[in-house]
């Protein structure tokens, strides 16, 4: 069926108060069928209503602008710029730092859905003069880039910056741009999703200043800094291509939904518990234990997690302060080298799942991560359990492929794992190491269920942008995108009820494929 049916079929369905959501389109897979009622309703119908929030709703409704999306190409180093914080909430004020070799103004761009837009104007500056900052610090035994820049410009968080996913726009005189990434709270937690912008993995690969966590001049760094701009992606890392379909699919649907970096999680992990539900999104790799400890004590409680990227909560840091404030420094040195080794060594780190710690990741989810291939090669997911609650509505059967949603890194079952004997797999696929990409779904005692899609390429695949360049959206991919989107809405009505367990208790079913 064509995308303007679907959406058709939807907004008959789902009345909000007296009027229809308009282009918010809920249901990625079909209506239903004119032979007569489903023997249950269909998930993603008015299920999905108790989650919505109307002020979502209202603010999806408002006019976007693709202007976000474009500019011209910039040269290294010619315009870039971060904030002294990756959160904030309104009455605050976030300050940011740019440098640039020419005159530029700021546009700031809370990102949604916006009728297919993805993003909308919310405020700007006035030109301002450009200037070089000075060179950053460079700690050469650690590998820490510092930016110590002089104060561009303070963005005073009022009414307007209604809390959500900002991308903040630098555009020079001349067309180039920059954005800097922004994470806007609500003042008060609780909601029945919460989605996590992975900031501490945007600066594990953040390569500014000639140091990452994986790359230097004489080795890798062991401790980097957030008081620098990201320098991939124009300056957003990766929230476009690993996040950004998920907040657009979530808007779009008029979700209630709240917003926290992996910073938050890590300072107020315990308001984590105000939530049904946490969505860990495309690539979470690097966790604290504070972070950790929040997301378990959750779960432990009822709160359903979902991690929808691979090579979740792999490496652990250490997060420290700067001059700009706290947790502004990333500690990971991955070997006992770590000077806390010798004072506390459970927070030495290492690999979740290396001494000291030996806490694989697999004892939140059951699931583990199982390597990386080369970048470019791709395998088929394949559906295991069709008739679960997971699949439902999406028109698959067992062993359906879906074409090259398998990429380079992804997650296993674990059978060592104390979950194991919980664990019920809905994807099972061969890759090119011998081994298999799963995706897990397991319930605990408390009742919350905990889902790992496995691959790096779910949230990829929920794409589906008709006004965006592909540069920034890439358009559905065809007999794939509309079986993840169906496929999510359902994750969303089970995670978004609280515990998945009352009504969707994992059916173990790993011997039928280890």
């Amino acid at each position: 069926m064509g995308k303007n049916a679907r959406v058709t079929s939807r907004r008959d369905v789902l009345k909000v108060g007296a009027a229809a959501i308009g282009g918010l389109a809920l249901g990625a897979c079909g209506s239903t069928s004119a032979s007569g009622p489903p023997k249950k309703p269909p998930r993603g119908v008015p299920a999905l209503a108790a989650m919505q929030s109307p002020a979502m709703i209202e603010e999806n409704l408002r006019a976007g602008d693709v202007v976000w999306s474009y500019g011209g190409a910039t040269p290294q180093g010619a315009l870039e710029g971060f904030f002294d914080r990756t959160s904030t909430v309104r009455g605050e004020t976030a300050t940011i730092y740019v440098n640039s070799q020419r005159a530029f103004r700021i546009e700031a761009y809370r990102m949604g859905y916006y009728g297919g837009a993805g993003g909308r104007l919310v405020a700007t500056t006035k030109l301002l003069a450009g200037g070089a900052q000075p060179p950053a610090a460079v700690d050469t035994a650690l590998g820490t880039v510092s930016c110590h820049w002089r104060p561009s410009w303070r963005f005073e968080i009022d009414e307007r910056f209604v809390p959500g996913c900002y991308l903040f726009k630098l555009v020079a005189d001349n067309g180039w741009m920059q954005w800097v990434p922004l994470t806007v709270r609500d003042a008060t937690p609780g909601a029945p999703f919460l989605a996590i912008n992975s900031v501490t993995t945007w600066q594990a690969y953040n390569p500014w200043g000639g140091w990452s966590l994986y790359n230097g001049p004489t080795g890798r760094a062991d401790v980097v800094s957030f008081d620098r701009p990201y320098e991939l992606g124009l300056g957003q890392s990766n929230f476009l291509f690993n996040e950004l379909p998920l907040v657009y699919q979530m808007e779009r649907l008029g979700l209630d939904v709240q917003y926290w970096t992996d910073i938050d999680l890590h300072e107020r992990g315990a308001e984590l518990t105000s939530f049904k539900s946490m969505f860990s999104l495309g690539h979470d790799e690097y966790w604290s234990w504070p972070m950790r400890a929040a997301a378990v004590a959750a779960r432990d409680v009822g709160v359903n997690l979902a991690f929808l990227g691979s090579n979740f909560v792999y490496r652990q840091i250490r997060l420290e302060p700067t001059e700009l404030g706290a947790d502004r420094l990333m500690v990971n040195y991955r070997s006992t080298a770590d000077p806390i080794y010798a004072t506390d060594p459970k927070l030495t780190t290492v690999n979740w799942g290396s001494p000291p710690v030996s806490m694989p990741e697999s004892e939140i989810a059951g699931s583990i991560y199982d390597g990386f291939e080369t970048p470019s090669a791709t395998w088929d997911f394949r559906v295991v359990d069709a008739a679960s609650w997971f699949w439902d509505g999406t028109g698959v059967s067992e062993h359906t492929r879906l074409r090259n949603m398998e990429r380079n890194e992804f997650n296993r079952f674990d059978p060592y794992s104390s979950l194991a004997s919980r664990v019920q797999l809905l994807g099972h696929s061969p890759v090119g190491n011998g081994s298999y990409s799963d995706a897990t779904y397991v319930t605990v005692p408390s009742g919350a269920g905990v889902l790992s899609t496995g691959t790096s390429t779910w949230i990829y695949a929920m794409q589906d942008g008709t006004q965006l360049p592909a540069t920034v959206m890439a358009p559905a991919i065809p007999g794939v995108t509309n079986v993840v989107l169906r496929a999510t809405e359902n994750l969303y009505e089970l995670f978004g009820k609280g515990p998945a367990a009352t009504t969707e208790p994992s059916q173990p079913n790993t011997s039928r494929y280890y």
